[in-house]
């Protein structure tokens, strides 16, 4: 169920503290997810913690709800599997890094403090096309299966605010609010398209939920585990 802003924020704002990982954290979970690291399965429950190379499994008709340590904010609806592939903050004299791939399904997101800074590389990988970012937020989904026998196959980006840029070997698009951009493969020329998977009431539904997390809450942060040194 959709909740308005000032309730969503209420609710933040008086729940338990949430600590928040030296990456992403699970802020909300609807249904069950399992994040795979290092060749192993971890059940997902809210506050999960999730790092650099982890890759999130979204189960269907499930939703999770994640924020990052530079406060962007991600709602992935299942069936969806995102990877973290590398994150960072910034640090003196040097540009954060958040690095994913949408390895399946789709997803909803509002960027935080890494894609604002100069020296800052951000990426959202697929088959189809990288998606990079000016200030941005944007919905993106892997039409495959199901939604590929409604809308043609591939890539597409809805922009909500700011410019997204798909990028394939082919060439460049940039993507404002309220266009869609469309990547059939990596090597055809992303273009924008009046008929998407966005104008399905049944798939946008899934992304239907206000993402605009309360900021002013910090988390305290918690570290990834550095391995023991072999004795």
């Amino acid at each position: 169920m959709k909740r308005s802003m000032p309730a969503l924020m209420f609710a933040l704002a008086m729940a338990a503290p949430v600590a928040i990982a030296g990456g992403g954290t699970i802020v909300k979970l609807d249904g069950t997810a399992v994040i795979e690291r290092k060749g192993t399965k971890v059940p997902v429950a809210e506050s999960s913690p999730l790092y650099s190379g982890d890759t999130l499994s979204v189960a269907e008709q499930g939703i999770a709800q994640l924020r990052f340590e530079d406060d962007s904010v991600f709602v992935v609806p299942g069936a969806a599997r995102l990877r973290v592939d590398a994150f960072a903050m910034p640090t003196p004299g040097a540009g954060g890094k958040a690095l994913y791939t949408l390895v399946d399904g789709g997803l909803r997101t509002i960027t935080g403090r890494v894609s604002k800074g100069g020296k800052d590389q951000y990426e959202l990988r697929t088959e189809e096309a990288t998606v990079t970012v000016k200030g941005s937020a944007y919905m993106a989904l892997r039409c495959h299966g199901a939604c590929a026998r409604k809308y043609r196959a591939g890539l597409y980006v809805k922009g909500e605010s700011g410019i997204a840029i798909l990028t394939t070997v082919a060439g460049q698009l940039k993507v404002k609010r309220g266009q869609v951009g469309y990547a059939s493969d990596n090597k055809s020329l992303p273009a924008h398209v009046k008929v998407s998977p966005f104008n399905d009431p049944a798939i946008t539904a899934a992304y239907d939920i206000d993402a605009e997390f309360d900021t002013e809450v910090h988390p305290q942060r918690i570290e990834q585990e550095v391995p023991a040194s072999p004795s």
